[in-house]
């Protein structure tokens, strides 16, 4: 797993398949407490994940900054307590990665904190 020093980018631990996403959110205001919770986590966390480079700028649907964390079904539990105890101010969407992006992030999802608006027409279907 990465050491958390490089908030830029970190080799993902390509052993542990990407089921569900955790994605935490940040402003320019509240980015500090999320870069200090993110290597929280990579020093506390007893579960397998993959922790993809820190998005400084909105990406895919989502509006704000975000750092991510993935990991698969056996440590889906493990790493929903951790974010439940811990993501304080920030909101964190989460929800299943199933091949379905718009009922991935709207149907199956769920939030801790305050829910965010998604930019939803990123996953528009062709007639």
């Amino acid at each position: 797993m990465a050491d958390g020093a490089d908030p830029v980018y970190e080799a993902l631990d390509e052993s542990v398949p990407e089921e569900f996403h955790f994605h935490l959110y940040f402003d320019p205001d509240s980015r500090a407490s999320a870069l200090d919770l993110r290597r929280r986590l990579v020093q506390e966390a007893t579960f397998r994940y993959q922790l993809p480079p820190v998005r400084e700028q909105p990406m895919g649907p989502h509006r704000w900054p975000i750092w991510s964390v993935w990991v698969d079904e056996p440590n889906f539990g493990p790493a929903a307590l951790w974010m439940m105890r811990h993501h304080g101010e920030h909101s964190v969407l989460v929800h299943p990665n199933i091949d379905d992006g718009l009922l991935d992030h709207t149907g199956h999802a769920m939030w801790l904190g305050a829910p965010r608006p998604l930019k939803l027409e990123v996953f528009e279907r062709e007639p």
